[in-house]
């Protein structure tokens, strides 16, 4: 597999109110199927919407994640494999024995791109740093 792997910040920078326009005209600029999303940043995505009070906002990021970011990487949302998981163990273990613990969405995103041969599209490019991991910051 080819092609890129959205970490969750990439697509909640598209529904901002003013979002970076780099990122915007990069998503813009890329072929779907080259786009990926791990279950792990659904997840987070999920978290941060149901962590928000009630109201109008989280109707609209709520519909946002249920309809159009599900049609759009529908096929492409990858899930946590055993082999994923093995690989954000090693990972994890790696960082903690550096003294630099990783976030555990974070290492099994990166575990994920590793697993897929994907480039990591981050806004948070240290957040991945030494993990192996093509990163891209749009």
């Amino acid at each position: 597999m080819s092609g890129f792997l959205l970490d969750t910040n990439t697509p909640s920078e598209l529904v901002r109110p003013q979002p970076e326009p780099k990122v915007q005209s990069w998503i813009a600029a890329q072929t779907l199927d080259t786009l990926f999303i791990s279950a792990v940043s659904v997840g987070e995505l999920r978290k941060g919407i149901t962590l928000r009070s009630p109201g109008k906002r989280r109707a609209e990021l709520e519909k946002w994640l249920e309809s159009d970011l599900a049609i759009l990487f529908s096929g492409r949302i990858l899930s946590l494999t055993q082999s994923i998981a093995e690989r954000w163990g090693v990972l994890e273990a790696q960082r903690q024995l550096a003294g630099r613990p990783l976030n555990v969405p974070d290492g099994q995103i990166a575990a994920t791109a590793l697993e897929h041969d994907l480039t990591m599209v981050t806004r948070n490019v240290k957040d991945f740093a030494g993990l192996g991991v093509n990163l891209f910051n749009p």
